[in-house]
């Protein structure tokens, strides 16, 4: 998970409470994108930054497995799905983070 498992972790957390249809793999190849380039040792600012992530990128991002080029990940979501994570996404920056997960 280079070096996110931390961030991955929680927002698998998040994803669980809030019932997101969106799979672990998938999940960290989201927050590896994310963070990509970022070496910020701070686990509230990385999971802020996944957040706009979700919030501004995720619908639109084509995540291929890095393992079988041929494998669109991002696929094994539908749109519906990914507006779904968006809107929670964009719900957790402007909410108050005592209840980011539990």
């Amino acid at each position: 998970m280079a070096g996110h498992q931390r961030e991955s972790r929680l927002l698998k957390l998040w994803r669980n409470q809030k019932r997101l249809e969106f799979p672990s793999f998938y999940l960290e190849l989201t927050v590896i994108a994310a963070l990509s380039g970022r070496t910020s040792p701070d686990l509230a600012e990385n999971v802020v930054t996944v957040l706009e992530y979700l919030r501004d990128k995720f619908t639109a991002a084509r995540v291929i497995d890095p393992a079988n080029g041929n494998n669109v990940i991002s696929d094994d979501l539908t749109g519906t799905e990914k507006q779904a994570v968006r809107r929670l996404a964009e719900a957790a920056l402007g909410g108050n983070w005592s209840g980011f997960v539990q």
